[in-house]
């Protein structure tokens, strides 16, 4: 909940570097350490926050073309990233953080749709997109101001240049090493190339509700061991909808270089109250393996929308496993199947490259309400870090996608997507 303080990690750590693209989705944690939404939401949970006063400063450009086939093409590039400053503690209890973001463009073509790596017009943006105060008394930490939320249906989707931020305040306890508890109240949100905050409400389109506004969270995690958790979130919105989200992961250590992990997850979404987005209902159901050596890895995952309605997600990325770098595979009525691998290929002689491939197929009603194309997608990634200790905290990103649609029966709707990014990024610590 508190994901700002990724950014003591990073300071205790000195510098930052591209891991490698996760087997499976959600494409918002493609390169989180966990690709479990609620563990990793929770995962620098862990209190006190002891680290030192740090400025981290993260430089980042980014270059994607997208071609849609029978719409206009996407294509832009820019520059910018986010400069980070914490305080030490005051009085062992009170720590201070503020994270500027910035993205100026570089190259933009004005007949194209947007990519998201600037705003919708095509022009440069930067913002204070976090600024906070944390207080920890002991097992307690309560975080108010705006600051990173990656909780899922409701997180960062920093996917792009910049992340989403949210207003608010967060509580945090931490019962022992094993089990974590938390809880906060949200009022606004900074869209990613937005540089103002809206009420979260607004964001969604939703009108009606002016005082009653306040999304409520409540969650907690439970780690048997390290790779072995379950946990459960829940979210409120007045008059608009309430959710729950659950999962659970079991790791079976073979050896020393060698695991299985077992995840699964499921979410179910209800309408609340005077129902002000009409009758949601929906549910959402994944499962997913995964074989890990120690230079390579692969993982099968499945996932399944059963109702006619859409599972909703107006302040975040959608979490589940079938959710890559270009369909998050949760339309209405839509199974999906992905098989992914990774590998480093240092283990052959080429250090500091790493590889990443997935392959994910969606099969919805062909008829009816919720007719719509079939579609598969393949997604690679090649990840670089050079292995020079001068060099720590570089790394360069070129991703590919590709969609393929089949027409269902309205006929010559199928649309195909080709997808490439080239992403360098730089983090240090200054």
């Amino acid at each position: 909940m508190i994901d700002s303080a990724r950014r003591l990690v990073l300071a205790a750590s000195v510098v930052t570097v591209i891991e490698t693209t996760a087997d499976t989705g959600p494409e918002y944690l493609e390169t989180a350490t966990s690709q479990d939404p609620l563990s990793q939401g929770f995962k620098v949970l862990r209190l006190p926050y002891s680290e030192e006063r740090h400025t981290l400063l993260n430089l980042r450009t980014f270059y994607m073309d997208r071609d849609l086939d029978s719409q206009l093409d996407a294509r832009d590039w820019a520059a910018g990233g986010s400069l980070t400053m914490v305080t030490d503690f005051w009085q062992d209890r009170i720590k201070l953080g503020a994270t500027g973001y910035t993205s100026q463009k570089i190259w933009s073509d004005d007949n194209t749709l947007s990519t998201g790596l600037l705003q919708p017009d095509g022009d440069s943006y930067s913002s204070l997109g976090e600024i906070y105060a944390n207080v920890t008394l002991d097992k307690l930490a309560v975080q108010a101001g705006r600051f990173l939320v990656n909780m899922p249906y409701i997180n960062a989707s920093d996917s792009r240049m910049t992340p989403n931020t949210f207003q608010g305040v967060d509580i945090v306890y931490q019962f022992n090493d094993q089990w974590t508890v938390g809880g906060g109240v949200l009022t606004d949100i900074k869209r990613r190339t937005s540089t103002d905050f809206v009420s979260l409400y607004e964001a969604a389109g939703i009108e009606g509700n002016e005082g009653n506004e306040d999304v409520k969270i409540v969650a907690t995690l439970y780690q048997f061991e390290p790779g072995t958790s379950a946990g459960i979130y829940y979210m409120l919105a007045p008059d608009f909808i309430h959710g729950t989200y659950a999962e659970a992961s079991r790791r079976f250590t073979l050896d020393s270089n060698r695991y299985v992990q077992l995840s699964a997850q499921y979410t179910r979404q209800e309408p609340e109250g005077a129902k002000l987005a009409g009758d949601i209902d929906a549910e959402q159901y994944g499962l997913r393996a995964t074989w890990k050596h120690s230079w390579y890895s692969g993982s099968l995952a499945w996932t399944d929308y059963p109702d006619e309605n859409r599972i909703r997600s107006p302040w975040g990325s959608i979490p589940g496993y079938t959710s890559v770098m270009i369909r998050d595979f949760n339309r209405p009525e839509e199974t999906a199947w992905l098989l992914g691998g990774s590998a480093d290929l240092s283990h052959w002689g080429m250090k500091g490259l790493k590889i990443n491939v997935k392959y994910t197929e969606g099969d919805t009603p062909d008829c009816g309400a919720s007719a719509s194309p079939d579609q598969n997608e393949w997604d690679l990634n090649l990840d670089y870090s050079p292995p020079q200790p001068v060099l720590a905290g570089l790394g360069l990103r070129l991703r590919l996608g590709r969609v393929e649609q089949q027409d269902s029966c309205i006929g010559q709707d199928a649309r195909d997507v080709t997808d490439i990014r080239l992403i360098l990024n730089y983090a240090f610590a200054l």
